[in-house]
C-alpha cells in the first residue's frame, strides 16, 4: 500500500478525539448528523469509512468544529 492510500482505520482516532472533546456521546453525534450510532461507532472502530451525503458531511464539520 502506498503512503496516498488510507485505510478505513485512519479515520478512527481523530474522529474519535474530535466527538470527545466536543462532549457528545456517539448518539448525539449520530442523531446531529443524520446517521445511525452503530455507523458512528463503526467508523471510531474503523471498520469502514463513512459513505455521506454533502448535508451529512457538512453536519459532522459543524459538530466536530
Amino acid at each position: 500500500m502506498n503512503k496516498d492510500q488510507q485505510t478505513p482505520g485512519k479515520l478512527e482516532s481523530p474522529l474519535k478525539r474530535l466527538r470527545l472533546k466536543m462532549g457528545l456521546t456517539q448518539a448525539e453525534l449520530a442523531r446531529r448528523v443524520g446517521v445511525s450510532d452503530r455507523a458512528v461507532r463503526a467508523w471510531e472502530k474503523g471498520e469502514y469509512p463513512p459513505m455521506l451525503t454533502i448535508s451529512q458531511v457538512r453536519a459532522l464539520c459543524r459538530e466536530l468544529g
